[in-house]
């Protein structure tokens, strides 16, 4: 039985207990960060829907949250045999679909005999309810802004892709700063700093979304982006040197609208390294990201502190994670 908060400390706990009946973890990671922040709930998940009935006898459910699409047995099924059972024919269920048809809601099945217990589930479920008819928009807020489209839909079809546990996966480092820039933002006002910084990391930001890289973090005039991540593909490696090659391309550009708004032009330095990080979700319940941790991001970082401006630097297991992959420069 797969499940979460499955023990007899939570089983005892008073208040709300909510399972959520989904053959897809994200779902389960997103519904329980929903929940996290009402600490009376307390919140089961259930991997197999054949075992969603013992699942919610054990944890004592108070309501049930059930998927209508999985494979093997259908959510239909298991509504079924959930109001067949002694055990939990008289638990609220929430029907859950992911589809967009204007005719697939969230429905209510059944209200629990004692009221005051009742409120207060339907009140949390109701809450709960409404971000999981967002579920795919929890994929694009999270990654929308920070890669390309068709990665997000690749990952929104199949979200298994994404995992939100955390692993270990080799994956390419692009590091980029503008020379001189500290200085520069000290003889600049502050809405200049800030006009500069957007121009020249919206052009740098379009490059990159552009090789299929995801932008991990702007630290100030530096980007931090990786290549591998969340979707990993043989060609990573190359297609982060060929970003790198046409974000100093594109800095011609930059300058030229820089020139037109009467600020300073600016250099930029990038540096490469591919090597083993761990990947996942950094942070707490309440606020977290999806970034990448070890050694090689630090090499990375290295590197790019070594370059002049208009250079680019790649590490050796960079050139040779490459192999005989052919650079596709401004495509």
């Amino acid at each position: 039985m797969t499940a979460q908060a499955h023990s007899p400390a939570a089983v005892g706990r008073q208040g709300p207990s909510v399972l959520l009946v989904d053959d897809q973890q994200i779902v389960a990671e997103t519904v329980r960060r929903m929940l996290a922040a009402h600490d009376d709930v307390t919140f089961h998940y259930c991997l197999d829907p054949a075992e969603a009935i013992e699942a919610a006898a054990f944890c004592g459910a108070t309501v049930i949250l059930l998927d209508l699409v999985m494979p093997i047995v259908d959510g239909l099924t298991v509504l079924r045999f959930l109001r067949a059972h002694p055990a939990t024919r008289n638990v609220p269920v929430v029907v859950l679909s992911a589809k967009d048809e204007p005719g697939t809601k969230v429905s209510r099945i059944e209200r629990d005999a004692a009221e005051e217990q009742l409120h207060a589930s339907h009140e949390a479920l109701r809450r709960a309810n409404q971000d999981l008819q967002l579920r795919n928009r929890f994929i694009q807020e999270t990654f929308g802004r920070y890669l390309d489209d068709d990665v997000v839909d690749e990952l929104l079809h199949d979200p298994r892709g994404l995992e939100m546990g955390g692993e270990k996966r080799v994956v390419t480092i692009l590091m980029t700063d503008l020379r001189g820039f500290t200085s520069l933002s000290e003889r600049l006002e502050a809405d200049q700093v800030l006009r500069l910084l957007n121009i020249y990391l919206g052009a740098m930001a379009d490059v990159i979304t552009r090789h299929r890289g995801m932008i991990n973090e702007f630290l100030g005039d530096s980007i931090l982006a990786v290549f591998g991540v969340p979707l990993a593909d043989d060609d990573d490696a190359a297609r982060a040197v060929a970003c790198a090659l046409d974000l100093q391309c594109a800095m011609p550009g930059v300058n030229e609208t820089l020139r037109i708004a009467g600020l300073p032009e600016v250099e930029m330095g990038i540096g490469l390294n591919t090597g083993m990080v761990v990947v996942g979700n950094i942070g707490s319940a309440r606020r977290a990201k999806y970034g990448v941790v070890g050694s090689h991001v630090n090499l990375a970082a290295r590197i790019e502190g070594t370059t002049v401006g208009g250079q680019v630097l790649v590490s050796d297991a960079t050139l040779q994670e490459c192999g005989s992959s052919q650079l596709v420069v401004g495509a």
